[in-house]
C-alpha cells in the first residue's frame, strides 16, 4: 500500500489551524448552517459557501469551477484556483 503525505510549514499549518478556528466558531455562533432546524425548531444561520448545491458551479471569487471531491465518509467542496492542495 502506497501512503502518500504533504509535509507543510509550522507556518501554513497555524494559518490552517486559524482559519479552521475562525469557521468553526462562526458556524457554532450561527447555530448550524442554513436549511436545517435547531433543537426548538429555529431556523440556523450559517451559510455554506462550497456544498452540494454548488459543486460544479463557478466560485464567484476566482471565476473557476467548484470542485467535489469524495472522502471516506463525506465530501468536500473547492476552488481549485483560490485553495492550493
Amino acid at each position: 500500500m502506497i501512503k502518500l503525505y504533504y509535509v507543510i510549514s509550522r507556518q501554513v499549518s497555524l494559518k490552517a489551524y486559524f482559519f479552521l478556528f475562525i469557521i468553526l466558531h462562526s458556524a457554532i455562533e450561527l447555530k448550524g448552517s442554513t436549511g436545517e432546524l435547531d433543537l426548538y425548531g429555529n431556523p440556523r444561520k450559517y451559510i455554506r459557501i462550497m456544498d452540494k448545491e454548488s459543486a460544479y458551479k463557478e466560485y464567484k471569487r476566482c471565476g473557476t469551477r467548484i470542485i467535489k471531491v469524495n472522502i471516506p465518509g463525506s465530501s468536500t467542496y473547492f476552488s481549485p484556483a483560490c485553495q492550493k492542495i
